[in-house]
C-alpha cells in the first residue's frame, strides 16, 4: 500500500510519497494539502525516530502538484533520553519545497483542561464540510469532516467548530498535523472578497491524547491586515480533553 493508506517504513531518515489527486485540492491548480504535508513530516519524524510527535512546525515555501515525487528528509538534530529533535525537508526533484522541524519524544498521555470544550452536536448529527473547488471522492475517503457549529461563522465572530477523523492507517499523531490545517476552510468563508489563501507556515502541538478517533476542532481567525492573516485551532477528543494547540499564518489572495 502507498502512503498514506500505510505509514512510512521505520528506521530510515528519507520518505518518498506519490502526490495523488485524492491528497490534493485547488480551485485553480492542482495540489498537495498543507495538512497532508504536515501529517507527512511527522510520519517521517516519527519513522526516523521511533519516537512520537509532540511538536511540529513547518513553512511552506513552494505548491507541490498533483503528480510530484514528494521526498521527505530528516536529519537529527538533538537526541536525549526522552526527546528528539529533527529537521524535516521536503523537496521535489531539487527544488525544496517545504521546511520544518519536529520534536518527538513519548506518546502523549491525558491532558487536563484549563478551559472547556464547545459544546456541540455529535458527530452522527452534524453534516459534512463543503469545499472550494473541484473535489475527488478519494479526499473524502481518507478524511471525514463534518460542520458541528455555523459553518461559515461570521466577519464579527470568525469561529466555527468541526468534527474529523482521518481514515487511512496512519498515527494518531498524523492525524492530529492532517486536520489541524482548517483555519483556510474558515477564511475563505467569512471572507468572501478572498480568491485563495496558500498558507505560509503551520504548527501543532499535541498535549494529549484522544479517547476515540473523532476529534472536535474549535477554529478561530485571530486577525488579518488585508493580505496576511493568522488563525489557531484548539483540538479536543470527543470526551472533552484537550488534544493539540495548532496555528496557521495565511497570504490573501483578493479576487479581481
Amino acid at each position: 500500500m502507498s502512503w498514506p493508506d500505510a505509514p512510512f517504513i521505520p528506521g530510515g531518515t528519507t520518505f518518498e510519497l506519490q502526490v495523488e489527486p485524492r491528497l490534493c485540492g485547488g480551485i485553480e491548480e492542482r495540489s498537495l494539502f498543507g495538512g497532508w504535508t504536515l501529517a507527512a513530516f511527522a510520519d517521517a519524524a516519527q519513522a526516523a525516530s521511533g519516537r512520537h510527535l509532540r511538536s511540529l512546525s513547518a513553512a511552506f515555501i513552494e505548491r507541490i502538484p498533483d503528480g510530484a515525487l514528494l521526498t521527505v528528509s530528516t536529519t537529527a538534530q538533538r537526541t536525549g533520553g526522552q526527546m528528539s529533535l529533527l529537521r524535516v525537508e521536503a523537496t521535489t526533484g531539487d527544488t525544496l519545497v517545504a521546511t520544518g522541524q519536529a520534536w518527538v519524544g513519548p506518546r502523549a498521555g491525558t491532558a487536563q483542561a484549563t478551559s472547556a470544550a464547545p459544546v456541540v452536536p455529535p458527530p452522527d448529527e452534524c453534516e459534512p464540510r463543503s469545499y472550494a473547488g473541484v473535489l475527488t471522492r478519494g479526499l473524502t475517503a481518507l478524511m471525514d469532516v463534518r460542520v458541528a457549529g455555523v459553518e461559515r461563522g461570521s466577519a464579527d465572530e470568525p469561529r466555527t467548530q468541526l468534527w474529523a477523523r482521518l481514515t487511512s492507517g496512519l498515527s494518531f499523531e498524523c492525524a492530529v498535523a492532517m486536520v489541524s490545517d482548517h483555519v483556510p476552510y474558515l477564511a475563505m468563508r467569512v471572507m468572501p472578497h478572498v480568491r485563495t489563501t496558500p498558507t505560509l507556515d503551520a504548527s501543532v502541538r499535541i498535549v494529549g491524547e484522544a479517547a476515540a478517533d473523532w476529534l472536535l476542532l474549535d477554529v478561530r481567525l485571530d486577525a488579518d491586515d488585508g493580505g496576511y492573516a493568522v488563525g489557531r485551532v484548539s483540538i479536543w477528543d470527543a470526551d472533552g480533553r484537550p488534544v493539540a494547540e495548532a496555528q496557521q499564518t495565511m497570504r490573501l489572495v483578493l479576487r479581481a
